[in-house]
């Protein structure tokens, strides 16, 4: 994930630390993998902050939508955060490459909005029903700068949140799924033989 727009003073290191922790809770959430989340400075001071997650995504259609949800749970975390809604309009760089990502098929006409919307109202429920895990992290990120993957899943546990979840789990359900598939194959290849 790229970093976001630079921006000055307290307030918006906490805005910051928001936004980034809208990113990688619902990165978590999904099951992708993260690296690290930060809040960087350059020059002295408080001069200017920027926020950057890592975080990693399938190469399929279903990472896609990941990503894009991903992307949008930043700004709508923010906008929770500073009790404002800004909607599609407003400028952002995670908004913009949301767009970016609407499936080749929708791009005509008002299907591409229509996909955006069903997206950013699915991914602003999602960060309502879990904000505060959102709070938790972000509070975290304030404190230290930079959490990795492992922290910030810690800090997620801390607050309550439940492994089913996880890329464990996942993959765990996963298993299962081929498991109880190589079952039916044998039984069925055991009654073809018959």
């Amino acid at each position: 994930m790229f970093p976001n727009t630079a921006v000055n003073g307290h307030q918006t290191l906490e805005t910051i630390a928001y936004h980034e922790a809208g990113h990688v809770v619902m990165a978590v959430l999904q099951g992708l993998y993260l690296d690290r989340t930060a809040i960087i400075a350059w020059g002295a001071g408080e001069a200017a902050r920027r926020g950057n997650s890592i975080i990693g995504y399938p190469p399929s259609s279903a990472g896609k939508r990941k990503q894009a949800q991903s992307l949008l749970a930043g700004p709508l975390a923010e906008e929770r955060y500073l009790g404002t809604k800004q909607g599609l309009w407003c400028i952002s760089c995670d908004r913009l490459a949301t767009l970016e990502m609407v499936p080749s098929r929708r791009k005509a006409g008002g299907a591409m909005f229509k996909w955006y919307y069903k997206l950013q109202a699915e991914t602003m429920q999602l960060v309502a029903e879990h904000w505060a895990l959102v709070c938790a992290v972000a509070i975290a990120l304030l404190q230290n700068r930079m959490l990795t993957g492992d922290r910030v899943k810690e800090i997620m546990r801390g607050a309550g949140w439940k492994e089913s979840f996880s890329q464990k789990t996942r993959a765990q359900q996963v298993s299962r799924i081929v498991k109880n598939q190589r079952k039916e194959l044998k039984g069925a290849r055991e009654a073809f033989a018959a």
